[in-house]
């Protein structure tokens, strides 16, 4: 009796349809736990028992494609094309510290061959009273004023001003300008970490773009063109922060996105409560600061 062999031949991922290999590297890299496939999350975590700065990065995008490394270089390199293309934007979340310490954990850690791809950045929530707010409590303790008392039973404790500790005996303006200077190198780092981007993505927080996080006074709602003056004054939050993106050398082909939050609603301290129209007023013209500082393709805000 001849036996007769199959000629069926066997099925390799490599011999897949590339959209379908696509699917895959989509399913596996991307956590969708935030409701949208086409962000990819890096998240810096703070060591809490580290008085340096030093903390981990997290990102099950950037674990799917070390594994891939390890299993198929042919593969690992086709992943990275697809996950680093127009299709994706890299968020990247550093809650408990400004950006600067992300980026250079990801310079450092993450193969060139991945960032130097990425074109599409989000650097989520840009703040200075994210990691300043506390300072205020030091003000109240001392019996000094302050219209931010109420911040407290918003927002936990600043990570970042935590794990300073005792160590930093600097007093709260110059903590604030160590904050802003962290800002500002993160702007710096940018270009080196994401030498291929082309559109940047800002989420930024409205008052924390108008007002000093340790004001000694309430805004004055009546008086709207002193508030827009205001915010085109260089030295006000985050305008001279932003403005170290001009030194990108592409900055000419890069358009920038502002995202307003409001991470406060209804919460807001007294003398903080601007109306809808007012805030849109003073939204225009701080994205009408940066354009007059920053030569970028485009600087659009969205609300």
């Amino acid at each position: 009796m001849i036996s007769q062999r199959s000629n069926t031949q066997r099925t390799t991922f490599n011999s897949l349809a590339l959209e379908l290999k696509q699917a895959i590297y989509q399913y596996a890299a991307i956590d969708d736990d935030h409701g949208n496939q086409n962000e990819i999350r890096v998240t810096y975590i703070l060591d809490k028992k580290s008085h340096d700065g030093i903390g981990t990065l997290q990102s099950q995008t950037l674990t799917t494609l070390e594994k891939l490394l390890k299993v198929d270089s042919y593969i690992w390199q086709e992943a990275i094309d697809y996950l680093t293309g127009p299709l994706f934007c890299w968020v990247l979340v550093s809650d408990a510290q400004p950006h600067m310490f992300l980026l250079r954990a990801l310079r450092k850690n993450v193969p060139k061959e991945v960032l130097s791809r990425v074109g599409h950045v989000h650097l989520l929530r840009v703040s200075i009273q994210r990691h300043t707010y506390e300072l205020v409590e030091r003000h109240q303790a001392r019996g000094e004023p302050s219209e931010l008392s109420s911040f407290e039973d918003i927002i936990s404790a600043s990570p970042y001003l935590s794990c300073l500790g005792n160590q930093y005996t600097m007093d709260d303006t110059t903590f604030t300008a160590k904050v802003k200077r962290d800002i500002s190198y993160a702007m710096t780092l940018l270009p080196h970490a994401f030498p291929s981007l082309h559109r940047l993505d800002i989420s930024l927080d409205t008052l924390d773009c108008l007002v000093d996080a340790l004001s000694p006074s309430p805004i004055d709602t009546h008086h709207v063109q002193d508030l827009v003056y205001l915010t085109k004054d260089i030295r006000r939050p985050l305008v001279t922060e932003l403005t170290s993106l001009k030194h990108m050398e592409s900055i000419a082909i890069i358009e920038i996105c502002v995202f307003w939050e409001d991470s406060l609603g209804s919460h807001r301290p007294p003398g903080y409560d601007l109306s809808d129209k007012t805030l849109r007023t003073l939204q225009q013209t701080f994205i009408e600061a940066l354009r007059l500082r920053i030569p970028a393709k485009s600087i659009t805000g969205y609300a």
